[in-house]
């Protein structure tokens, strides 16, 4: 992400933003990687403590899980279709910046605003962790879910 700045006088900051997001989706034939890009530019005026949120970049992506009966699945053509299943995935990631500018005149000022972002930064970590670990506890209730043996036997007696 690049960003360049300029401060008015009355408090006023021009921001001139781009970011990107760039991903390695595959390899080709000869073993080079394909890549996807995406970009977003632009520019914003705020005031001092004032917040710009840039949203807009998506990354999706779509992910093949095989899972089967051990042994069982491994048996050739009648493993593949009886004791073992394939499932997309489809997953996407949406990239949001936000910028907030502060415009600082006196060394208190900046003390102040220090002790505030170490403030924000203990509560933007503490519910980080809370959201991980919501987030991991679904993934494992529907990995335990997937991951249950099933046997199904299709009309073979």
């Amino acid at each position: 992400m690049t960003n360049q700045t300029r401060v008015s006088s009355n408090d006023k900051v021009t921001l001139d933003v781009e970011a990107s997001l760039e991903n390695i989706l595959s390899s080709d034939a000869a073993g080079q990687p394909v890549t996807s890009k995406q970009e977003v530019k632009t520019q914003a005026i705020l005031r001092s403590g004032e917040s710009i949120i840039i949203g807009g970049l998506v990354k999706s992506l779509d992910r093949k899980t095989k899972t089967k009966v051990p042994l069982l699945g491994d048996i050739p053509m009648i493993g593949e279709y009886l004791f073992s299943s394939t499932e997309t995935i489809k997953e996407q990631d949406n990239l949001v910046v936000i910028l907030t500018p502060y415009v600082i005149d006196k060394s208190e000022e900046l003390s102040k605003l220090q002790r505030d972002l170490g403030v924000l930064s203990s509560v933007q970590k503490e519910y980080n962790e809370k959201i991980f670990k919501k987030i991991m506890s679904k993934k494992n209730e529907k990995i335990q879910k997937n991951t249950e043996p099933a046997v199904h036997v299709k009309g073979v007696y």
